[in-house]
């Protein structure tokens, strides 16, 4: 005979979290066996659902939860929390899918970018800890090449961290 574990429970209380995700714009789905954790699934269902943050709030709200995580980034741009409802090992691991797909990022050489603006942060200390610093025609020089690399770089590091455009 396998060990007693908190699926039943799980279970009892999913047409609840059904209906709270449903009022943020989420359908809800069971990940998992129940064995060990209640594994859910937030996949967004109307055009602008709630921050995932909001939810998880209104969850811990709604059941006096006595913690949960700082959100975690998953696989294919998913969030995931972990909520404990309050004693022993009854907790639930709530993952969001993304709210909407961007397309693929085209290829895209990226050591030209981020070269550039290494060699100008380079070039920028050199400068600064040199003793032409105060001769205005170093620095603004040094500042400009520094400033145009970044603004050059900012998207190329906006796209590898995941935050778009």
């Amino acid at each position: 005979m396998k060990p007693a574990n908190l699926a039943p429970v799980y279970c009892s209380i999913y047409a609840e979290l059904a209906e709270l995700t449903r009022e943020h714009g989420y359908a809800l789905a069971i990940h998992g066996s129940m064995s060990r954790d209640f594994d859910l699934i937030c996949v967004p269902w109307v055009a602008n659902p709630s921050h995932p943050q909001t939810v998880i709030d209104k969850i811990c709200d709604t059941y006096a939860c006595n913690s949960s995580s700082s959100p975690t980034k998953k696989e294919h741009g998913r969030i995931a929390y972990s909520v404990c409802f309050g004693f022993g090992d009854f907790f639930a691991d709530i993952s969001f899918t993304p709210t909407n797909i961007s397309p693929p990022v085209p290829e895209i050489n990226t050591s030209s970018e981020l070269t550039a603006l290494l060699n100008a942060v380079e070039s920028f200390k050199v400068v600064k800890a040199s003793d032409k610093w105060n001769e205005s025609g170093k620095w603004d020089n040094a500042y400009d090449k520094l400033s145009e690399a970044a603004i050059k770089a900012a998207p190329l590091i906006k796209r590898l961290n995941g935050l778009g455009e």
